[in-house]
């Protein structure tokens, strides 16, 4: 009997992700004890399982050692209001789970058996783990950790303990290791040459300058994506199926032996050159904001996305790439673009090139397709038969509003409805016909939204290796379900089409930031001068490669919302002129300049009264940000965390400083 309740209890627990711990609390017993802490619990072959606590409303818990004079092995509980957790009774624990609460005390001093220990998403600043020497998995993220000492624990085998405030971390002896994930700390490097079992690494967002996983032969997962590294040598790694390198400063890459490499993303690096000739599984590649002049994907037959836009490309030949499904090759110097043998492509972005000629004729599974700013006359969709959107053309820079383009004819295929998002983009001087009869517009145009002007399959800016919910009561090597395929499995997870920029969540923990706040007398008068606007939607302004939202056409006010081409030097103005009238330009949106790795100057108008959350963030280069704003009343959560650690913020008022309470102040009189 008691086997069949142990059997059933597992199966609950899995299922505790998705129906949480209702279902265990259903069959489940309870006990309170002399502080009236009350605890649910089963008990099975292996001893008391506590399954949720109730605390006594004074936020502190102490696990008891027996219950019902049977020793407690685990312990689960998450978002209990628990603010310090006592385990020392408890020494016969193996498991112990106090994850997303409120802790900043954890006592496991004395809980030598434990095994599997997950503190994720607590506030804990210092995690003692030297007595559990039998510890197989540490499971820590999202706390205000600045020191992790695991020298003793040569048994763990998984560790994730990103975004906390670590400056260091030394996983020397732990040699079991078979995934490392220390993301978003302070790190400046890290060694794993002992961690030679090691399958995956995830180290992106910290400070490192260099890399070394030339021992790591096992190493199927690398992403080490937004440092400072100027190179990385992976030729050791022939196991490697998913590389993130993304956002560093690097001028090469060598992967000519990963020859198992299904993800490559080295976008927004200085690459003037890269060879994937080897890389013949490869099925997504993101060399996007780099300096490439020359791209060969002849011998990556099975690619199905591919984003190579902002680079300095002249000629694309995609013939042999057959299974090709999104193309996005924007802002290059294409005259010459071969999509000929391209019959699974559905989205395809080339705009601002210098194409005089495209045939789609055999991209019969097309539905989008963006190609304005080239030198376009003709465009043949006429066995297009699947297509939704055409964008051909731009506004017209004089502040007219029209719609501008060479394009002179379109052909669509027969029976095809020419309506919506197939006319409402595209100017009365082209002529468009449906089957090879002229099309008669209507009168009256449909504003129906168009896809964005530069779609991007960019994957999220950091992929989570979080386990679920309520992890599984039972120990295994994958108990710790990841967004990212282990090394066990063939790699089978796709990024999605249009991630959100919203869709990571952002670390809770914020360390402390290390830039300097000077307030300066009275901002400079020199003022940014209004410049004239292009306006690309209906609500979107584009004026020196800075990007705009109408907030209010009453109050005319603008949100300056991201930029077309990062620059080292940005400077936003006070006002904007759009069609002769002029717009203050009062706050910079969330995200607006996130992991900007080329912005080192930022100048704020005289007009700003709001920062956005993470507006910034990342921006490691930003040494020198000047705030001309004295009505500047919120910068959002993050905001600057990242920015350079020798930077320099100047801002006329000295009460403001309180507005980056994050950063190291010096207040200048």
């Amino acid at each position: 009997m008691k086997n069949s309740k142990r059997k059933l209890i597992t199966v609950l627990f899995t299922a505790a992700a998705v129906t949480g711990l209702a279902s265990i609390a259903a069959s489940a017993d309870t006990y309170t004890d002399s502080n009236e802490d009350e605890f649910t619990y089963t008990i099975d072959t292996e001893g008391v399982m506590i399954t949720a606590v109730k605390e006594n409303g004074d936020g502190k818990v102490v696990i008891p050692g027996k219950i019902e004079e049977t020793a407690v092995y685990s312990f689960v509980s998450q978002k209990a209001g628990i603010t310090s957790l006592d385990a020392s009774k408890c020494t016969s624990l193996t498991q112990l789970y106090c994850r997303n609460d409120k802790l900043t005390s954890l006592d496991i001093s004395k809980n030598t058996k434990l095994k599997t220990l997950y503190c994720d998403e607590n506030q804990l600043q210092s995690l003692d783990v030297s007595n559990n020497t039998n510890l197989e998995e540490l499971i820590c993220y999202r706390n205000q950790l600045t020191v992790l000492e695991l020298s003793k624990n040569t048994k763990l085998n998984n560790l994730n303990c990103r975004d906390n405030q670590l400056e260091s971390l030394d996983v020397s002896n732990n040699t079991k290791l078979w995934s490392i994930s220390c993301g978003y700390n302070k790190l400046t490097t890290i060694d794993v040459s002992n961690n030679k079992k090691l399958a995956e690494l995830i180290c992106n967002n910290n400070q490192l300058t260099s890399l070394d996983v030339s021992n790591n032969s096992q190493l199927s997962d690398l992403r080490c994506d937004d440092n400072q590294l100027t190179k990385l040598d992976v030729s050791n790694n022939t196991e490697l199926k998913i590389l993130y390198c993304n956002n560093n400063g690097m001028t090469e890459l060598n992967i000519k032996n990963s020859f198992k490499l299904i993800q490559l993303y080295c976008y927004g690096n200085q690459l003037t050159s890269l060879d994937i000739s080897k890389n013949t599984v490869l099925v997504y590649l993101s060399c996007n904001n780099n300096q490439l002049t020359d791209l060969d994907t002849s011998n990556n037959k099975i690619l199905k996305d591919l984003q190579c836009h902002n680079n300095n490309l002249t000629d694309l030949d995609l013939s042999n790439n057959t299974q090709l499904e999104k193309l996005n090759c924007n802002h290059n110097q294409l005259t010459s673009l071969n999509v000929d043998n391209t019959a699974a492509l559905k989205e395809l972005y080339c705009s601002n090139n210098k194409l005089s000629g495209l045939d789609l004729s055999t991209d019969t599974s097309l539905q989008y397709i963006i190609c304005k700013a080239n030198d376009l006359k003709t465009l043949d969709l006429s066995n297009n038969k699947d297509i939704k959107s055409i964008i051909i053309a731009d506004r017209d820079p004089d502040n007219s509003g029209k719609l501008i383009t060479t394009v002179e004819n379109i052909y669509l295929p027969e029976g095809i409805e020419a309506s919506g998002y197939l006319t409402y983009n595209i100017p009365d001087t082209v002529s468009i016909f449906v089957g090879g009869e002229l099309y008669k517009r209507s009168t009256t145009a449909t504003n129906t939204p168009t896809p964005t002007e530069e779609p991007t399959v960019t994957p999220t800016d950091e992929p989570t290796a979080t386990p679920t919910e309520v992890p599984t009561v039972t120990i295994a090597a994958t108990v710790t379900p990841t967004a990212f395929p282990t090394s066990a499995t063939e790699t089978s997870v796709t990024p999605t089409a249009t991630p959100a920029a919203d869709a990571t969540a952002t670390p809770t923990a914020t360390p402390t930031a290390e830039a300097t706040v000077v307030p300066t007398a009275e901002p400079t008068t020199a003022a940014p001068t209004t410049a004239p606007a292009v306006v690309t939607t209906k609500d979107e302004i584009v004026v020196n490669g800075l990007i705009y939202k109408i907030n209010s056409k009453k109050k005319k006010t603008l949100t300056l919302k991201g930029y077309k081409k990062a620059k080292a030097k940005v400077s936003v103005p006070a006002t904007v002129k759009v069609k002769k009238v002029k717009y203050k330009v009062t706050k910079i949106a969330a995200k607006a300049f996130k992991n900007n790795k080329k912005l080192k100057e930022l100048t704020l108008g005289k007009n700003i009264t709001a920062i956005g959350k993470e507006a910034f963030r990342g921006c490691s280069k930003l040494k020198t940000v000047t705030v001309k704003s004295k009505v500047l009343k919120k910068a959002g959560k993050n905001a600057f965390k990242g920015i350079n650690k020798k930077a320099l913020v100047r801002v006329p008022k000295a009460k403001q400083k309180k507005l980056f309470g994050k950063l190291k102040t010096e207040v200048k009189k």
